[in-house]
């Protein structure tokens, strides 16, 4: 149902009757509304694309260790208040964008759990807070991290990352301070098709002789 001309909140209120529904793509129309607490009720949602839309009001906080969900996508919509903390419970959460919203808050420590997870894109929000300093689930299989424009702060551990994995880091316009590693660097200048591609800080803050770009 992508770039339809889709107005109004009918289609985001009618989504909880669908209880078969498993993959769910309305990209690029003006939905408007909130999701709806009971969106969770579909228990075989494996994926769901909002983007580029007119949605408001918070996402539902009622995920558990049931849920399926692989891959949510809030984008560039008018979203507000906080991520949800259920949400790290969902142990098939591979991607998860959110930006382009009006979200607050730190990242739930619940999120830091998520093995699986290979895709955060949180930039363009007002984020803050930083990130565990030891190694754990969090940093095993993630390939794109992307929180530019927030406030986050802290020292960045990018030695957690696995550098063989990474493709893309963006981490300018925050208040994050570190150095990125030779490792990662080594991956910028790969002829691989699995190098890294994007790599940003604000480098009066973040050592980092390789990033694909400077603030």
């Amino acid at each position: 149902m992508d770039r339809n001309r889709l107005t109004g909140d009918s289609l985001v209120g009618f989504l909880p009757q669908l209880k078969n529904l498993k993959w769910l793509q309305a990209i690029g129309n003006l939905l408007s509304g909130s999701l709806p607490d009971d969106i969770s009720s579909l228990m075989k949602l494996d994926e769901i694309d909002l983007s580029v839309n007119s949605l408001t009001g918070t996402i539902p906080n009622n995920w558990d260790e049931t849920h399926i969900i692989s891959s949510f996508n809030l984008s560039y919509n008018n979203i507000t208040g906080k991520l949800p903390e259920s949400l790290g419970r969902a142990p098939f959460l591979r991607n998860f964008h959110v930006s382009g919203n009006s979200l607050t808050g730190s990242i739930p420590s619940s999120y830091f759990n998520l093995s699986k997870l290979e895709e955060l894109y949180l930039d363009d929000n007002s984020f803050v807070g930083g990130f565990p300093q030891s190694r754990g689930p969090f940093y095993e299989n993630l390939e794109k991290l992307s929180i530019h424009n927030n406030i986050f702060s802290g020292r960045f551990p990018a030695e957690h990352f696995d550098p063989y994995k990474l493709k893309v880091l963006s981490l300018h316009n925050n208040h994050l301070t570190g150095t990125i590693t030779d490792e990662i660097c080594s991956r910028t200048i790969s002829n691989q098709a699995n190098r890294i591609g994007t790599l940003t800080a604000d480098c009066e803050l973040i050592s980092c002789d390789c990033c694909t770009e400077c603030y």
